[in-house]
């Protein structure tokens, strides 16, 4: 007779079967195959991937070539899908694929099958699924386990091999398995894992002691049959009754099951020791495949059932389960499929599922099918979660409420007292609308795709309750869970508190870090880490969490002995603690060694200021002050731009004259001129007769000189020609001279800014002679922060003049473009303006977009209010549009932690290098802007990179590192002077 002409849809290439699948005259069709015509006749057939046209398939082999028989293997992947099936009149089967794994496995077979006919439908593994479709109106469902595996057999001796094998895939699709043979790899039994292919794996299975299985997710997968026909002794977990693993083979007999890790780890190490009896468990186990389970029996076993409805009785489904197809509740079949596909997504990572249930009967669908999964009573609903032995599972509880029940205060009581994750509402709710609200009040919300499937999904709402029941290890185990990104301050507090209620201290930790990176200027959460670090004996992070309050802010009185007794044992010459120190104290110097008389000369001196120029004359005078040096400051006298001092800014005020006089003021955006000719010649003179009279008082060693705009020139020979040294730090493109003026080279240093700023005076013909770049700097030791800030949404911030050549409307329309996208942040607008209109075109504009609540504008902010919100933001954007003669605000908030994506114009670019400490993007070019902060949403890795790179960095850029090169300066010209 001849062999039957079978096409054959399968889901992987021909050489992972056996060479006859079911016949002698079979295509195999596959897109992971190549087409192969041998003597005229297929063999295998390449097909698309997805959705096929069967017709369209064979219209591509011989011509007269028909098939008599057309089989489909499908699994929820979906990768090959033939459709059309209606056009042929031959007989068509459905071999069912892995209903055991992927997403909606028996939803998406079931789908299918409403659209195709099929004659038969068999499952080659999974028999304790068949009811399903059996339920589903299916009548011709048949099991023929190990249909198509690949007999690879060997004769059965003693092993050469003394080791447990496993022959397989072990990763993260396979989490128990993988916990299970990790947990058997840590007892020091010789363990081993490979992969192989089919030929070798039975070379392995044959000369080892020991081949182990363990199922996916409770199946009963080819590798049994595989080990008994290479003659291996197999150990494979006991799976559900209904999976007919025991129906088919005998415990201890042709195999050996085992029932978690421990009973595992005992009989690998018995049977390790016991050759003789694993000898005679090999050869029970290979002659009972061979007679009963041989491939040629499989290929006549399918074909009888196929043309001769001739059933192998061995295989037949005749208990209850399949003849008696009731549904266990009054909902729809469908969601019932939907609920168990559910438990078994959970069952394939689980260590064990606990499902509370008032009638058992009602869930016997879902327990006998999943070999971990433990039905318990309501009256044992409050307990508590057991801890796993194997590592990165977890024990799941499962509460499944009755719908024919219809009391929802009754369902809602049962919901408060349960402790787990995940409700199962069976059945139909005449209100069930209600019903989920009372859910969403506990913390619950409805999985998406599974109706009646509820997950907790507001963990503090479960916390919270389960303080009340008493229950440690649910709280432990939800405290893992929590996704602290989606928790503001409060939040985190409440947590971290439960998390030290009940002993996890490095739970409470995490969980404090992570406030203090939303807002790092918590002095009570820094006090609160520094104790625990003590709890945990860690010396060293106490005393910088202690250190990092007490820059802060005055740490609370009782903290004080706290402070002084971990300052006493830390070894301050640590490589932690050395490192913590100098970026704290911004790379501070020794004292001086020759103080010097510092006379500082400039037109503006905080507290008046606007911008950061002002900023960096007092810095390097608090430096320089501060080394040792006697100073006096000669400025200019501008009340209206008086900013109230903070901390330490007034302790210069003693040392400082405000008796030059200014030519013009600060307004709309520029200088501007308020004597004419003649009038600012003359205050030109009165300034130099001002320094005159502070050379003659002072009797200076050195002069520090700053901006001299509306102040004048005449001052700078009043130094040079009684041979006083002068360093003029300069942050303008111009340099304050007037027209065809040159110091005397000999006492006279430039200082420009940034290379770029030296680079362009020189172009516009300013004769710098020995000109050394004198970078602004920044207050490291103030804004310095030792915890990066979190990357959970962008809070971006701007700091600096609020005028258009600085660029902060291209922050804006970039704001409105991520609004438009969709993507969160918040952003604050900070800074002083002469430029009133342009501020108000900016609000009007945030708020023509909707963005009032996520966009601040505070205003002018003090040292403190801007260290403040640098602990608050993670993004410091610097959009300016000219050509930028440094840019401290990038200094500052790199020290602080922040990631920041700048424009690059100017001097600004010497600071931030592009994807090494920070971003650039082409200024004034809104998409771009937009595009590197959507850029660091989408990835945090680069953004916290980034961050710590530009902490790095920010520590060339440190005060007392310019204040170093001054004093060089001053040393390098009184030397000359007595040589």
């Amino acid at each position: 007779m001849r062999e039957p002409y079978v096409l054959l849809f399968m889901l992987a290439t021909k050489h992972h079967y056996r060479d006859v699948i079911v016949s002698r005259n079979e295509v195999l069709c596959s897109p992971d195959e190549e087409t192969k015509i041998e003597k005229g006749r297929p063999v295998t057939l390449q097909t698309a991937v997805g959705i096929i046209d069967a017709k369209e398939t064979v219209s591509h082999l011989p011509e007269g070539w028909e098939p008599d028989l057309i089989v489909v293997k499908l699994d929820a992947s979906l990768r090959q899908v033939p459709k059309n099936l209606a056009a042929f009149s031959c007989p068509k089967v459905l071999i069912i694929g892995a209903p055991h794994q992927f997403f909606k496995p028996l939803t998406n077979l079931l789908d299918y099958l409403e659209s195709e006919s099929f004659d038969l439908i068999v499952s080659d593994h999974d028999r304790h699924h068949l009811h399903w479709f059996r339920r589903n109106g299916h009548q011709r469902v048949h099991w023929i386990p190990g249909l198509n595996f690949r007999l690879c057999e060997r004769p059965v001796r003693s092993p050469s091999l003394r080791q447990a094998i496993f022959v397989g895939q072990i990763g993260a699709h396979h989490p128990y398995r993988k916990s299970m043979f990790e947990y058997l790899l840590r007892s020091g039994l010789p363990v081993t894992t490979q992969l192989a292919p089919p030929n070798k794996a039975a070379d392995l299975y044959a000369s080892s002691s020991i081949s182990l299985n363990g199922s996916l997710n409770g199946d009963l997968n080819l590798r049994v049959f595989e080990i008994l026909g290479a003659g291996g002794l197999l150990l494979t977990d006991r799976i559900s009754p209904d999976s007919g693993l025991q129906q088919l083979f005998t415990d201890g007999k042709d195999l050996v099951l085992y029932d978690g890790c421990e009973d595992l780890q005992n009989k690998v190490k018995k049977y390790l020791e016991n050759e003789d009896e694993a000898l005679a468990i090999r050869r029970s186990g290979q002659a009972r495949l061979l007679k009963e389970h041989s491939p040629d029996l499989k290929r006549h076993q399918f074909l009888d059932l196929v043309f001769e409805e001739r059933e192998c009785p061995l295989f037949a489904l005749n208990d209850k389960r399949y003849q008696f197809l009731t549904s266990f509740s009054n909902g729809s079949l469908r969601e019932e499929i939907s609920q168990y596909e559910f438990l078994q997504e959970l069952h394939i990572s689980a260590y064990r599922i606990i499902a509370y249930a008032k009638d058992f009967e009602n869930v016997l669908s879902f327990a006998q099918d999943l070999p971990r999964l433990e039905l318990r009573s309501l009256d044992k609903l409050e307990q508590d979660y057991a801890e796993c032995p194997l590592a990165g599972l977890h024990e799941e509880h499962v509460l499944i409420l009755d719908g024919s029940e219809g009391d929802l205060t009754l369902l809602a009581n049962l919901a408060q007292r349960f402790v787990g994750r995940y409700i199962i509402a069976l059945g139909a709710f005449g209100q069930e609308s209600k019903l989920g609200d009372s859910l969403r009040e506990l913390g619950f919300d409805e999985v998406e795709g599974r109706k009646n499937v509820f997950k907790l999904s507001y963990e503090l709402a479960a916390i919270s309750r389960w303080q009340g029941l008493g229950t440690k290890n649910a709280i432990l185990r939800e405290l893992l869970e929590v996704d602290k990104s989606r928790l503001g301050l409060e939040e985190l507090i409440f947590i971290s508190q439960v998390a030290l209620s009940v002993g996890d201290l490095r739970g409470c930790l995490v969980f404090l870090y992570h406030c203090i990176s939303l807002d790092r200027s918590l002095v009570d959460v820094y006090v609160a880490i520094a104790e625990i670090h003590c709890q945990l004996g860690e010396i060293d992070e106490a005393y910088i969490a202690l250190n990092e309050a007490r820059r802060i802010g005055e740490i609370p009185g009782e903290t004080v002995a706290l402070w002084e007794e971990v300052s006493s044992k830390v070894e301050k010459l640590a490589p932690l603690i050395s490192k913590y120190e100098d970026r704290c104290q911004g790379g501070t110097r020794l004292a001086c060694k020759e103080p010097l008389r510092v006379l500082v000369y400039t037109n503006l001196f905080p507290p008046q200021e606007m911008g950061g120029y002002g900023r960096k004359m007092w810095e390097f005078a608090y430096e320089l002050k501060r080394r040792g040096h006697e100073l006096y400051v000669l400025t200019g006298d501008a009340p209206y731009l008086y900013k109230e001092p903070q901390g330490d800014e007034g302790s210069l005020e003693p040392f400082t004259r405000r008796h030059l006089k200014l030519f013009g003021k600060w307004a709309n955006g520029s200088s501007e001129l308020t004597h004419d000719g003649p009038g600012t010649l003359s205050i030109v003179k009165e300034n130099q007769l001002e320094a005159r009279r502070a050379i003659h008082d002072f009797k200076p060693d050195c002069c520090l000189m700053g901006n001299l705009d509306l102040i004048g020139d005449y001052a700078i020979p009043e130094f040079t020609s009684r041979e006083i040294p002068v360093v003029q730090c300069m942050g303008n493109f111009t340099t304050g001279w007037l027209d065809g003026f040159t110091p005397d080279q000999r006492w006279f240093r430039p200082g420009p800014a940034s290379e770029c700023l030296r680079d362009d005076l020189i172009n516009n013909g300013f004769d710098l002679h020995q000109p050394n770049t004198l970078y602004p700097g920044a207050r490291i030791d103030h804004f310095y922060r030792h915890v990066l800030p979190s990357t959970d949404i962008p809070r971006i911030a701007f700091a600096g003049l609020l005028m258009e050549y600085k660029g902060p409307h291209t922050l804006v329309e970039a704001l409105c473009q991520l609004h438009k996208a969709g993507l969160q942040f918040e952003a604050t607008i900070a800074g002083d303006s002469t430029d009133q209109i342009f501020v108000r075109g900016l609000k009007s504009r945030i708020a023509q977009a909707g963005l009032e609540e996520q966009v601040l504008f505070p205003g002018f902010l003090n040292r403190s209010q801007l260290i403040e919100l640098f602990c608050k933001s993670n993004i410091l954007a610097f959009p300016s549009i000219f050509e930028e003669p440094f840019g401290i605000s990038q200094v500052e908030a790199m020290a602080s932690g922040l990631a920041v994506i700048a424009s690059g114009r100017g001097g600004s670019k010497e600071i931030i290098r592009d994807e090494v400490d920070g971003l650039h993007f082409e200024g004034g070019n809104i998409e771009d802007l937009a595009r590197k902060i959507a850029l660091l949403i989408s990835d945090p890795e680069r953004w916290t990179r980034l961050a710590e790179a530009g902490r790095e960095r920010a520590m060339q850029f440190s005060i007392p590192a310019t204040v170093d090169k001054i004093e060089e300066l001053f040393n390098e010209m009184r030397l000359a002077a007595l040589t």
